[in-house]
């Protein structure tokens, strides 16, 4: 088994019967050195030399896998005994296998239910939220064209009002002018007639004036007339 722990590497003072015989000829046996500086930077190096050699060699390691046995075995030292599948512990399993299915089937339908309800409440929403607008739009509308009707309707009142009093004022102007020309006519005819009866009066008063210078002449010469007024 892979295993985490270290070990300790040692000067070999002589070829160890566990080594290879590949590992043989590298590893030379060296005499003890002596407790002394040298000696101790001589042991050091060797020491280095030897933790490289043997770090050097290619290690394949297997990984183990993840869910496998032997990786659970691996973490616990003192596995449990593994059952034996008997048919009943097979039927039991398939039979919690199929109320997990049956389970998340329902699960399912519920959540397509829950959906399909959420997005008929939406259309539901929407709709109505159109159809309140239709309603305002048109009660909108229906207010603007009766005011525009009414509108239209002042317009042609006030048109026909200004029609009235401007066909009024013409048969005033009409009349008026009519008036004057009768009054102008009249008093023309009275004028004239004035004038006639000044003249008239003028040439009466001349004749009876030459009427009585007349009788008067006659009444010198002794002869009478008598006049008719």
């Amino acid at each position: 088994m892979y295993s985490n722990t270290f070990c300790v590497l040692r000067l070999p003072t002589c070829v160890s019967p566990d080594l290879t015989a590949a590992d043989r000829p590298r590893l030379q046996p060296q005499p003890p050195p002596k407790r002394s500086p040298k000696g101790i930077a001589v042991m050091m190096e060797l020491t280095r030399q030897n933790s490289i050699r043997v770090s050097s060699r290619s290690q394949s390691v297997q990984l183990p896998p993840v869910f496998g046995t032997s990786y659970v075995r691996g973490l616990c030292p003192n596995p449990p005994a593994q059952e034996k599948t008997t048919p009943s512990v097979q039927c039991h399993q398939s039979f919690g296998k199929a109320e997990k299915v049956t389970e998340q089937h329902i699960e399912l339908q519920v959540a397509k239910g829950r959906r399909y309800d959420f997005i008929e409440a939406r259309r539901t929403e929407v709709r109505l939220r159109h159809e309140r607008e239709k309603v305002e739009m048109e009660e909108a509308l229906a207010l603007q064209r009766a005011k525009l009707e009414q509108d239209v309707h002042h317009a042609r009142q006030k048109h026909a009002q200004f029609l009235e009093e401007k066909r009024r004022r013409i048969q005033e102007q009409e009349m008026v002018c009519r008036f004057n020309q009768h009054h102008n006519a009249r008093a023309r005819a009275v004028h004239r007639y004035n004038d006639w009866k000044q003249a008239q009066v003028v040439e009466q008063g001349l004749v009876v004036e030459e009427i009585k210078v007349v009788d008067l002449s006659e009444a010198n010469g002794e002869v009478v007339m008598i006049t008719e007024d």
